[in-house]
């Protein structure tokens, strides 16, 4: 049997067989002793939760100041050679002998790197096939209009010497590059162009992309639609214009909103649509000269920002700010509007930023999210956003997470052909951990470690944000709060360790290791110095729980015999005159810390609350410690519950409901009695503790079998009499617990007609979050090696 946080390898301890006997009015006079309360320390740079200093705070104004300026993001020759390629318009309709935008035709011919290649970044490893493909669009747009020869020349020398970049799978891919790029190959042949590539190189593209295109082309109207605007410059054969036309007269909203210059280009010289050289004008109306490879951009790079912000566990000191971008976002949601449908991308971050920030979102704004020709950045993003499930027929979320499940773990496979160390820590990290089984700190610790300045990105073309991603204040600030916030949570530790000693709990065979661990995975997650009661109150309920479970595992008449000293100790709780037998060393040592820990609990709760609150934490005790009993009584006798009667046991003892409904009290929220008997806290304990006692026996099972343990696939396999197997209990065990899951995100993001405070809700999710990390399959991660690295990160070792 296992309760909160106590997975097997992890945590699982047992308390030596103490031979002492002591009477109950021992018990009762050391239980009254002099014990000096628990203090809380604080850092003193620490005010209301914010680090203060003139140099922080300096680097904070900036970034605020980031919220209120354009974007800056870089130049791409791909884009901006394919709109010098769209010829002017005659006054009797027809094309003329020169180009639309001349202005873009002066860059290109002004913007050739030295070694005759166009693009980024020419000195990147990475960015060579990019190079080529910014190259040879660069020399069409020369050829087409019969200038800088040298120019051309130089560039065709360029993809001479650099054609083995081609096939290279180590090289980053441009989206769409084996379909576009051979189609530039077509139009070169129709230049007269000489490339200087082999022609069975030449052969084997054209024959890749016909493939491709065939597989691109087999999927239902919308998936079409949507991948249309990947490589419309990619299209050379008449029947894909004609349905490219036919889209346009059905679809018009999605045809206006391709946000990629390069295919506005390509639309714009094919059927000279008004809506495209609007789109056009007015990105050279903003950007001059050249055009980037994704417009508009600004609402992308500001919900960026905000999840960088999130991500590195300082958004608390841009709440207004973070605020009005969400709150904006939210409008253009409403308004279905092109800023945030156009790019997919931009769809599903301000898909998950809103809901994770409790406005109602429909995921059915992400059903263009199935996608045929990936971006890896895209990708992530959508996956993290099917992760956010909270209705059981979100059939688009539920589809998008299986493809991208997929590719990403293809992406993992070719780590050379990741974009950047930071995504593939990122992807790494949340596929092996579970998505929701990634504490906050972890995840900053991971973020900061791996924080690239100038991060490239990459669509049809790479490109980076000038002013957004080269930020060395968001990393400053950030490394800064993550070492004041451990300074705080070292002082509590300490705190806890007297705690610890006070109470003799170092007597007990509970080693003191555990306490670190079972601290780390509250501090992991409700990390912020305004919550540093309920992270002491919340490590030493389970502490206290752990030890229980330890007697119980030891599982010998003695432990019996123990454990039921302990349920009527809790059951009698002030009245000693009731009991007359002796009891053991461990029960006693264990029943004083219980008895003053609770007392000095209820006292500080009620300085919070303005009202006693200790029979209800005494309640919660004594209802865990009977259900603990219960399953003692079920193993002795080798009965078999059912499977409803072991889950109304099991979510009890798992301790969620205890642990959080005792934190609520010191997070700074007034806990009302009609809180704590409506159904809605009764259906956040009870999802929050169906999702963890499930997480814990699809882990143990084979370990419980072997043990003779209760556990609920064994149950379901013995009880289906040779009707289910173990593979079918546990698919439908994982079935249990996604709808758990799901339940509980949406009651913890319900704020309409919600009577528990947002903070105290959070409580439960952070109990799910935690259950998630500890429970997970992977037994490398429930290695102490892993546990312990991430406890020195969060706890011990500084940025």
């Amino acid at each position: 049997m296992s309760v909160l946080f106590c997975a097997s390898g992890c945590l699982v301890s047992s308390l030596g067989n103490y031979e002492i006997k002591k009477s109950i009015e021992q018990l009762a006079i050391y239980r009254r002793a002099t014990i000096p309360p628990l203090v809380i320390t604080r850092c003193n740079n620490i005010n209301n939760g914010l680090v203060t200093s003139t140099e922080f705070e300096e680097s904070v104004s900036r970034i605020k100041e980031m919220f209120r300026t354009k974007v800056d993001i870089s130049e791409s020759a791909y884009d901006t050679a394919w709109v010098a390629m769209v010829p002017s318009r005659r006054e009797n309709g027809g094309d003329s002998n020169g180009p639309r935008f001349p202005q873009c035709l002066v860059w290109v011919m002004e913007n050739q790197h030295k070694d005759g290649s166009w693009g980024l970044d020419p000195h990147h490893p990475k960015l060579v096939k990019d190079s080529l493909s910014c190259t040879l669009a660069s020399i069409l747009a020369l050829q087409k209009w019969s200038v800088g020869e040298q120019l051309v020349q130089r560039g065709l020398d360029y993809i001479g010497k650099n054609s083995w970049a081609i096939n290279r799978s180590d090289q980053l891919s441009p989206t769409g590059f084996d379909i576009i790029f051979p189609a530039m190959i077509h139009h070169s042949m129709e230049m007269n162009l000489n490339l200087p590539l082999e022609p069975a190189m030449v052969n084997g593209m054209l024959q890749s992309r016909k493939k491709e295109i065939e597989r691109f082309m087999d999927g239902n109207f919308g998936t079409i639609v949507n991948n249309m605007g990947h490589i419309v410059e990619g299209l050379v054969e008449e029947n894909h214009w004609d349905l490219l036309q036919m889209i346009r007269i059905l679809d018009e909203k999605s045809w206006w909103s391709i946000i990629s210059p390069a295919s506005n280009a390509a639309i714009l010289m094919h059927f000279h649509d008004k809506k495209c050289f609007e789109y056009l004008s007015s990105a050279l109306n903003e950007f001059g000269d050249y055009v980037p490879t994704i417009y508009p951009i600004s609402m992308r790079m500001r919900l960026h920002m905000v999840d960088t912000l999130q991500k590195f566990g300082v958004a608390r000191y841009f709440k207004d700010e973070i605020d009005h971008v969400l709150e904006e976002t939210y409008r253009l949601w409403q308004q279905k509007h092109e800023d945030i449908f156009s790019d997919i991308m931009c769809t599903a971050m301000a898909f998950r930023l809103l809901r994770t920030s409790g406005h109602q979102v429909s995921s059915d704004g992400l059903a263009d999210g199935i996608m045929n020709i990936p971006c890896p950045t895209t990708t992530l993003e959508l996956y993290k956003a099917s992760q956010l499930s909270i209705y059981e027929n979100e059939d688009a979320l539920h589809s998008i997470d299986a493809w991208t499940t997929t590719f990403l773990n293809q992406q993992l496979q070719t780590p050379s052909n990741i974009i950047s160390k930071e995504y593939f820590k990122e992807v790494e990290d949340f596929l092996r951990f579970n998505y929701h089984g990634l504490p906050g700190r972890v995840e900053s610790r991971l973020a900061l470690e791996n924080y690239e300045a100038n991060t490239i990105q990459m669509l049809k073309t790479s490109y980076r944000s000038k002013n957004f991603n080269n930020n060395e204040d968001i990393l400053k600030i950030s490394k800064e709060d993550y070492n004041h916030c451990q300074a705080l949570h070292q002082n509590e530790v300490q705190e806890l360790e007297r705690w610890y000693k006070s109470h003799k709990l170092d007597c007990l065979t509970f080693p003191r290791h555990y306490l670190y661990t079972i601290y780390f995975l509250i501090s992991s997650t409700l990390f912020e110095p305004e919550f540093s009661e309920a992270r002491i109150v919340w490590t030493q309920c389970t502490i206290l729980i752990t030890i229980i479970d330890n007697i119980i595992d030891s599982w010998d008449t003695t432990s019996k015999e123990e454990l039921k000293d302990i349920t009527k100790l809790a059951e009698l709780w002030d009245d000693d005159s009731m009991i007359s037998h002796n009891i053991s060393e461990q029960v006693e040592i264990f029943f004083n810390a219980l008895h003053r820990t609770v007392d000095d609990q209820a006292t500080r709760a009620s300085i919070h609350q303005g009202r006693s609150v200790r029979s209800h934490l005494i309640s919660l005790w004594q209802e865990i410690i009977k259900n603990m009993m219960q399953e003692v009584e079920w193993g002795t006798q080798n009965a078999a519950p059912s499977m409803d009667e072991y889950l109304l046991v099991g979510c009890i003892t798992i301790g969620i409901k205890m642990v959080v409904s005792t934190s609520m009290y010191f997070v700074g929220e007034k806990v009302t009695l009609d809180m704590l008997e409506g159904e809605e806290i009764h259906n956040l304990w009870w999802h929050a503790s169906q999702t963890g006692r499930l997480l814990n026996d699809l882990q143990t099972y084979k370990k419980e079998l072997l043990e003779r343990q209760l556990n609920i696939i064994n149950l379901q396999v013995s009880q289906g009499q040779g009707s289910i197997s173990q593979e079918k209990a546990e698919t439908s065990i994982r079935v249990m617990i996604e709808s758990a899951r799901r339940k509980l995100l949406h009651s913890v993001l319900q704020s309409k007609e919600s009577l528990i405070p947002k903070l105290c809700k959070k409580l439960f999710w952070i109990a799910c979050i935690s259950c998630y990390y500890v429970y997970s399959s992977s037994d490398e991660f429930n290695s102490p090696q892993e546990i312990k690295k991430h406890i020195n990160q969060v706890i011990h070792d500084a940025v």
